[in-house]
């Protein structure tokens, strides 16, 4: 996990560089991940938007902190047309995230 804290933060590019690092195989803004946990950014983002959860129990279906949420975010400002094409590739029947293990009640979609 990073250490990095709220306190330390000057602005939200710092936020974003602590927590989000590019993928080691694939390339590209879309392919980010969070560091330390190995989820990638548009994922998240998906089940937000696909699930409509709020940001807290996104973060809990992965064990992130709020932090690391914010930095997604802010890293979804700085590249949304890109996580937006990756998360069109999607299939709308993906069995994530219950296959990926999250432990979450989920609504119905």
């Amino acid at each position: 996990m990073p250490e990095c804290g709220v306190r330390k933060m000057k602005g939200s590019h710092d936020l974003v560089e602590c927590w989000i690092e590019p993928d080691s195989v694939k390339s590209g803004p879309e392919e980010a991940r969070v560091k330390g946990y190995g989820v990638h950014v548009w994922a998240l983002l998906n089940l937000l938007k696909t699930y409509r959860l709020d940001r807290y129990t996104a973060a809990r279906a992965y064990d992130l902190p709020d932090e690391a949420l914010d930095a997604v975010l802010e890293y979804y400002q700085l590249h949304q047309r890109a996580l937006d094409a990756r998360i069109a590739l999607v299939p709308s029947d993906d069995p994530m995230p219950h296959a990926a293990g999250i432990d979450i009640d989920l609504p119905v979609r």
